[in-house]
């Protein structure tokens, strides 16, 4: 909600642009922002959505409980069991965690690499895999670690009856955004400027979220989406004014900005 906020009135309404710190995860880096977009608008309007879409899009159809805990696998190791299905309808097995790991599911008491209803195996630990089951149904799992060293968790999920939407109360109305940052990245060691040559280090991230709002469309807040969840800024920043007390070994914000000023000149 917050990204939206500044994004929409500085970059938008006022021109004005921000700086990001685009890693929310590791130290500051930050990028200065160039623009932004929302790239599924209706008619130049933000896509609204029903409270139920919101919350099948956040999961919270589903109830989720630990099948694995905390666990460290190596390459080639696995960590197998059995879920008994308590009710007939769908569900998930959600795997997290860092490295890379891969996820198997299959109805029955034998799962296996070559043996599987489901395989997910991507570049991550994050991996899912679905199935409609009966009730009495036995499901067995696999998680095994792809990279040299792998931490994850797996949980399952089941069908929630009457779900509600736990994050924000005071939320009304709802829409589904994907919005677009541009930013300017590093340009190479050069002789001369790369300012004219800036959309060679303009780069572009996407972020998707529920955007929520009162009754009259004042945004309260919001909740990332998919792999925003783990890919954010973690804050955003702009100048309110000029230092004016030394800085830097004695330097001023006027002696360096003296320092620019004569750099910029024209050569004698």
């Amino acid at each position: 909600g917050a990204l939206f906020v500044v994004a929409a009135n500085m970059l938008g309404l006022r021109g004005q642009s921000i700086v990001e710190d685009r890693v929310w995860s590791a130290g500051v880096f930050n990028y200065p922002v160039r623009s932004y977009e929302v790239s599924n608008a209706v008619n130049g309007k933000l896509r609204e959505i029903t409270r139920a879409e919101a919350i099948a899009r956040l999961g919270l159809t589903l109830n989720f409980t630990s099948l694995l805990g905390n666990t460290t696998l190596n390459k080639g190791e696995g960590k197998t069991g059995i879920y008994t299905a308590t009710a007939a309808g769908e569900i998930l097995f959600k795997m997290s965690g860092t490295g890379d790991a891969d996820l198997y599911v299959r109805k029955g008491t034998v799962v296996n690499q070559s043996l599987a209803d489901c395989s997910s195996t991507g570049g991550s630990s994050s991996e899912e895999c679905r199935l409609s089951v009966s009730a009495g149904d036995r499901v067995a799992w696999l998680a095994r670690g792809y990279g040299e060293s792998s931490t994850v968790n797996l949980a399952l999920g089941t069908v929630v009856s009457a779900p509600n939407y736990i994050y924000n109360q005071a939320a009304a109305r709802f829409f589904h955004v994907q919005m677009e940052l541009t930013y300017i990245t590093e340009s190479t060691p050069a002789r001369m400027s790369h300012i004219d040559r800036v959309d060679d280090y303009t780069r572009a991230d996407s972020y998707e979220f529920i955007l929520e709002a009162d009754r009259t469309g004042k945004v309260l807040g919001g909740e990332w989406l998919d792999a925003s969840r783990r890919s954010h800024p973690d804050f955003v920043w702009w100048p309110s004014g000029a230092p004016q007390s030394p800085g830097l070994h004695g330097l001023t914000y006027a002696m360096v900005k003296a320092l620019l000023e004569q750099a910029k000149a024209a050569k004698p």
